[in-house]
């Protein structure tokens, strides 16, 4: 850096436009090939790339492109996640619901196998109806014997 008071007699004069270093300009290439093709219109000097207007504006419209594309493909990874968490609140919902229908069936198991047990008459009920029978027949010779 040159300090304020300093000549500027041994600058060099060179049209408008940019110099990039050409370690920056490989690690830009190495990192995206595409703009290899952007350099290879700019003006090689011995440490690096000047870069005239045109070249420029090359480059600023494929920056700018890439953010267009970043700005759209973030909305679509966006759209994705929100459709992914949709689907999985959906899927838990089913899940619930599932769980709900395996209880539901469990209980209709069990009332299924109480009926089951409970369909014969136990020993009890057969003494009542047997008492009840022998009763009436008792009743029913009293009554014959008047």
């Amino acid at each position: 850096m040159m300090a304020a008071d300093e000549p500027l007699d041994n600058l060099l004069k060179v049209n408008e436009g940019y110099f990039i270093s050409e370690g920056v300009v490989d690690r830009i290439i190495e990192k995206y090939p595409k703009l290899e093709q952007i350099f290879e219109n700019a003006i090689k000097v011995k440490s690096g790339y000047y870069m005239n207007d045109y070249t420029t504006v090359e480059l600023a419209n494929y920056i700018q492109n890439t953010k267009n594309e970043n700005v759209r493909l973030q909305a679509l990874s966006n759209q994705l996640n929100n459709s992914l968490q949709e689907e999985r609140e959906a899927v838990q919902l089913l899940i619930n619901e599932k769980d709900n229908v395996i209880e539901l069936q469990q209980e209709q198991i069990a009332n299924l196998k109480e009926l089951y047990r409970n369909k014969d008459p136990d020993v009890f009920e057969k003494v009542g109806w047997a008492a009840g029978g022998a009763g009436i027949a008792a009743v029913l010779i009293l009554l014959s014997n008047i």
